[in-house]
């Protein structure tokens, strides 16, 4: 019998193991498929990963040097607003 067999409708069975395990046929059959990626998709992939964490460096660099010249600027703003 294969697993996951239900037997039905008899009142007694009789049988003997005979080969069980990882190593059975069915169980090496029921192993999960494999993902297959074509060259396309891991260089798309790639080429995502790069543009987001070029984005990110750019987006971080520009925050700190723009806070950076609004702290150093400071007082020059602050005169121009009286005027």
């Amino acid at each position: 019998m294969l697993r996951g067999c239900v037997i039905r409708n008899t009142d007694f069975v009789v049988g003997m193991v005979v080969f069980t395990g990882m190593e059975s046929k069915i169980m090496q059959n029921s192993a999960k498929p494999k993902y297959k990626f074509s060259k396309l998709e891991l260089l798309t992939n790639k080429a995502i990963v790069i543009v987001f964490v070029m984005q990110f460096l750019l987006a971080s660099s520009g925050a700190i040097l723009g806070a950076n010249w609004m702290v150093n600027n400071r007082s020059h703003l602050w005169m121009n607003e009286n005027c």
